[in-house]
């Protein structure tokens, strides 16, 4: 072999291999490529949602086509996208606006600022994974037993609808009632495209725990009986620890209630007129009266959004109102006659300064004579019946007090400590938790804002549910 095709065979030696690797085709980067989903938290005004569709490959090409849903805005391409690990810029000239953030590769999350029209606005995008939505509710075959249940309440003259969840029938076992947050929920507490308590049955189930849930009146099986009040709650939840206590499959003095938010308010009144209680779960529940709970819960939210406060006691002096309008009108129609002349005069009154007070903005649009009387009001009479500070010390069963750090609907830095406070009765187990980067509903999250909680993949943590499923193995069984 001469010396030119020994040369030539060294430079093919040389070259092959990065012509080969050349030849394959390039993968995207698997955590910035797919579409993330970014809340833009501006103080002004509510959070808005932008979806992200970014297509990235080590070394480039970057691209970004972006949809603002709120504005009919889809599939606008970005300029440029600009990749320089960790961070990322996406620049639109046709939109004047700027994408500029750094990328959490290790919790998959993007964290920056949007800049557009002279404002800057932060935002935390976090990455839709479409396969695995949802990945906490049950399939089709599960490993324990679920049997449709027809409540029947007597006194109540109702029947409700819902599902018993037992481990097996083979032995017995320590049983709770899901009762769920205010308003009208399904047995499955369904909000966002989320089951919390199809999730919550299936992980306790799995753990040795029966529970029962029900539709509440008016929703799923359950007939429509007008609105319920605090004591048609607890007239219903009375049958439903009666008929566990009745039930082979159930250890009779291990039949406790799990209520969510004002639930577990519901849960403590009927705790008080059932004996056979043996605890309380509590998760987010608020442990200030009702108006109390309302007011702190204005202060949080609007001091989270960097509202002046100026502004806020206009809210809360608003709240005071609607209570003294309550608490003297004759009837709801008074009342509702009353709290709509109140807005008017109030709006009124801030003339050219309107604008600062995004809260009116609900007084100022749609029919508000409707709005008032059927949605307002009846909500304002449930405030009233919100008192686990005068309820929970009348029981003397065990609690598990659940918090959340991150929960806009029952801010821990005003509930937990205001729960410590409460009066118990001598001798009865206390056990305060609370838990950090959740949000109401117990889901870990970023934003924690309502908006990110049907973008979440997880329903419920399971830190929370091991928890429960803690405190409740010292139960006695049978």
């Amino acid at each position: 072999m001469n010396r030119r095709n020994v040369t030539l065979l060294c430079l093919l030696a040389t070259l092959l291999p990065s012509l080969a690797v050349w030849a394959q085709p390039s993968l995207p980067d698997m955590v910035l490529s797919g579409s993330w989903t970014a809340l833009f938290n501006a103080p002004d005004r509510p959070a808005r949602s932008v979806i992200l569709h970014i297509t990235s490959y080590p070394g480039g090409p970057h691209e970004t086509y972006i949809d603002i849903p709120d504005r009919g805005l889809y599939g606008l391409r970005m300029d440029s996208t600009l990749v320089r690990d960790p961070l990322i810029s996406m620049i639109s000239t046709s939109e004047p606006m700027r994408f500029e953030a750094m990328v959490h590769r290790d919790q998959m999350y993007l964290e920056g600022l949007w800049k557009q029209g002279g404002k800057t606005w932060s935002f935390i995008a976090r990455k839709i994974d479409r396969a695995a939505q949802r990945v906490q509710e049950p399939g089709p075959v599960v490993p324990y037993l679920r049997k449709p249940i027809r409540l029947l309440n007597r006194a109540g003259g109702v029947v409700l609808g819902g599902e018993l969840v037992l481990p097996d029938t083979m032995h017995t076992w320590p049983a709770v009632i899901l009762v769920s947050d205010a308003g009208m929920h399904d047995r499955n507490a369904e909000v966002s495209g989320h089951h919390p308590f199809l999730v919550l049955a299936d992980l306790l189930a799995r753990q040795g725990i029966a529970t029962l849930r029900l539709d509440d009146r008016g929703m799923g099986l359950s007939g429509t009986y007008g609105t319920a009040t605090m004591t048609d709650r607890v007239s219903d939840l009375e049958v439903a620890v009666d008929l566990l206590r009745t039930n082979a499959y159930i250890a009779r003095d291990s039949v406790y209630i799990l209520g969510h938010g004002e639930g577990g308010v519901t849960a403590a009144h009927t705790a008080i007129t059932r004996l056979g209680v043996a605890g309380l779960i509590l998760l987010g529940t608020p442990a200030l009266d009702g108006w109390d709970h309302l007011k702190a819960q204005i202060k949080w939210q609007e001091q989270e959004r960097r509202t002046p406060k100026a502004v806020i006691k206009v809210y809360t002096d608003m709240a005071d109102e609607w209570r003294s309008i309550l608490r003297t009108a004759p009837n709801a129609d008074s009342a509702a006659e009353r709290i709509e002349r109140y807005h008017q005069a109030l709006i009124a009154s801030k003339g050219a300064s309107i604008d600062k007070y995004r809260r009116f903005r609900t007084f100022m649009q749609g029919d508000q004579h409707a709005y008032v009387r059927s949605t307002m009001v009846p909500r304002l009479a449930e405030l009233n019946e919100l008192d686990l500070p005068t309820s929970l010390p009348s029981s003397s069963c065990r609690v598990l007090a659940l918090f959340a750090e991150k929960d806009p609907e029952v801010p821990p830095s005003v509930h937990e400590p205001a729960f410590a406070k409460i009066k118990q009765p001598a001798g009865r187990s206390v056990t305060i938790r609370r838990f950090p980067m959740m949000n109401h509903w117990f889901q870990t999250c970023l934003a924690c804002t309502v908006e990110e909680m049907s973008m979440l993949n997880e329903t419920i943590s399971p830190t929370v549910v091991s928890t429960i499923s803690e405190w409740l193995r010292p139960a006695p069984q049978k």
